[in-house]
């Protein structure tokens, strides 16, 4: 290696394979001629591009000497190392930790491979000797996580064209690369000895800066144009999935209202063959019999004709503040009048809830009715009211059979027609369908013995004169939403997935933030309070960000529903409810309905740490 050239300031750099960080070596020799700052991946790429840019548009000739962390990194910039050196004047050397199986004999940039082990091996750095200027920039990734998000990655970076700078990075790299082979040395070290650092014309520093900033703010306007279009396709989308939502209402209304249409025949052809045998009955017997027939079938055929007029109602909800413990109370009362075997279990105090009154009670005697006519029932069906920060539900229970896979169907698919027409699967569509118009879900569950039906209703709804309130406990006083609705963050690099879990939640009555990336999550948790989170991204990736937003929320892990189409063993020993892609409200529900049930931890959701 050639003597050691003087310089103005630092200290000697250190022996070859001395196994330490460039930076922190060329840092000692510079002293305090150039102070480093901290960009972003993104920051520092445009600032090697642009001033590889500048010595083909200023058409200079001389040397580059390029050091990338991983081949791969330099195969995305082989085009412009490709088109540095087709002009003969120029020459690229270029250093990276691995080698990889690109054949380089046609080439004219020069690969040196160091080895993953070198001191070299994480640096990023140009070296620019021309004829018209030298120019030196040096990057060290700042590593805070084993696996950062691109977008997150930072490096500690140095840029000068003070030739006694690019001079002293020049010594600092021949050191390091001297104990490599000497055909590899040789390569390095005739590279950096062709061109001499030398003082940059002003203007050409002028014009470089000009470059910077133009690209800076071509950039910016790029963002900004991203931005703007994210925003217009989130509203879009979300305008599709309330036209989408609507389309499943309308389409679950339509095939319910077929089928009780459908059952209609059978009251009206026996109304219609009583009279006609009662007009030449002579026997008495006989006429009070076909008496009772007309009169059951008649209020048979009034009551489909009740369902289909309930259907048939294309309003929004009719909302208004209902105490549901004495309106559930008034509705027993009223079904043992009809003859309908019920009992009412213990409620709490008070729980007032905006409701549309009538859709909730055509729910509720379609669920009574079916659960009345369940086969091998010995008990009659109980209604309990369960009420919580996420809303209320409403359970009917009976004993008896279970339910069949039609009546199952008919729950999370009231549209299909292949649930058939039978009374009991019927009633149960019905109830799904009025349910699903004021935000709400039929659920059931099933051990073979016990089925119960879960009447599931929002927390929160809009009252007719804009208000919102939610349910109240305690008190038979509505109480504002501002002070007890949920809060829930939906993560999914799917836009799709992404909006329709927020569509759902914001039917539900709860207050959604969104984040596409693990970063814009983090973010979302330091400004913002959070009941939930949801997160359908990759298994590693989810797993990341579930700890480092517990870090930043403690408790936010307890608080976590896993959204996927491919779970994992992880997934389920980390506790969180995992809920399949595809699927359907109420698994969703049941997972917010675990998740909520969960004690708080102390002081979890106030502030992050730190």
């Amino acid at each position: 290696m050639e003597q050691q050239r003087p310089r103005t300031g630092g200290s000697a750099p250190h022996e070859a394979g001395a196994q330490r960080p460039l930076l922190l070596r060329f840092l000692e020799m510079v002293d305090d001629r150039v102070a480093p700052t901290t960009l972003s991946k993104r920051a520092l790429t445009d600032l090697c591009r642009t001033l590889e840019d500048q010595i083909l548009a200023e058409d200079l000739e001389g040397t580059i000497i390029a050091g990338f962390q991983r081949a791969r990194h330099f195969a995305v910039e082989r085009a412009r190392y490709e088109a540095l050196t087709a002009d003969p004047r120029r020459r690229a050397v270029v250093l990276t930790a691995d080698a990889d199986d690109v054949d380089d004999r046609s080439s004219r940039v020069q690969r040196v491979a160091v080895g993953e082990d070198h001191d070299l091996a994480r640096e990023w750095f140009v070296l620019a000797l021309t004829d018209a200027c030298s120019a030196v920039l040096l990057g060290r990734e700042l590593v805070a996580t084993p696996q950062p998000e691109e977008a997150d990655r930072q490096f500690l970076t140095i840029w000068s064209f003070d030739p006694t700078v690019v001079d002293d990075l020049t010594e600092a790299v021949l050191s390091s690369t001297s104990d490599l082979p000497p055909e590899q040395f040789a390569v390095v070290q005739d590279a950096a000895r062709a061109v001499r650092p030398r003082v940059p014309e002003p203007l050409l520093v002028q014009r470089f800066l000009n470059a910077v900033l133009e690209r800076l703010d071509a950039g910016q306007r790029r963002l900004t144009r991203t931005a703007d279009d994210r925003d217009t396709a989130r509203r879009e989308l979300e305008a599709e999935q309330d036209r989408a939502l609507a389309l499943e209402w309308d389409a679950a209304r339509s095939a319910v209202a077929g089928r009780i249409a459908q059952r209609l025949d059978a009251p009206l052809t026996a109304v219609s063959g009583a009279v006609d045998a009662l007009t030449e009955a002579t026997d008495p017997v006989e006429q009070q019999r076909l008496t009772g027939v007309i009169a059951a079938e008649t209020l048979r055929t009034r009551q489909l004709a009740s369902e289909l007029q309930s259907l048939s109602d294309r309003e929004p909800p009719m909302w208004e503040p209902v105490e549901l413990v004495a309106w559930l109370e008034r509705e027993v009362d009223d079904h043992r009048a009809q003859g309908t075997d019920v009992e009412l279990a213990s409620f709490p105090e008070a729980a007032t809830l905006h409701v549309d009154v009538s859709r909730l009670r055509q729910a509720l005697s379609s669920v009574l009715s079916e659960a009345e006519s369940a086969p091998g029932r010995t008990l009659p069906p109980r209604v309990t009211l369960k009420v919580g920060e996420a809303g209320a539900t409403i359970v009917v229970s009976r004993d008896g059979v279970g339910p069949e896979p039609a009546q199952l169907g008919a729950v999370r698919n009231p549209h299909e027609r292949a649930a058939g027409t039978d009374p009991g699967t019927l009633e149960l569509a019905l109830a799904a369908v009025h349910l699903s118009a004021q935000g709400g879900a039929l659920r059931l569950t099933s051990d073979g013995h016990l089925t119960s039906y879960h009447l599931q209703l929002p927390a929160a709804a809009t009252a007719p004169d804009g208000r919102t309130d939610a349910v109240a406990t305690g008190t038979s006083a509505a109480v504002p939403v501002a002070s007890r609705q949920r809060s829930a963050l939906v993560v999914d690099d799917e836009p799709a997935i992404r909006g329709l879990v927020e569509a759902l939640l914001r039917r539900a009555g709860w207050t959604v933030y969104a984040a596409a990336s693990a970063s814009e999550a983090c973010q979302c948790a330091l400004e913002h309070h959070l009941d939930v989170v949801l997160l359908g991204l990759d298994p590693g990736d989810r797993q990341r960000l579930r700890a480092e937003l517990d870090r930043l929320r403690p408790g936010t892990a307890l608080r976590t529903i896993i959204i996927t189409g491919d779970p994992t063993a992880g997934d389920e020993q980390q506790g969180c409810p995992v809920v399949r892609k595809p699927f359907v409200w109420a698994e969703l529900s049941d997972a917010l309905d675990v998740v909520a049930a969960r004690e708080p931890v102390e002081g979890a959701g106030t502030a992050p740490n730190g």
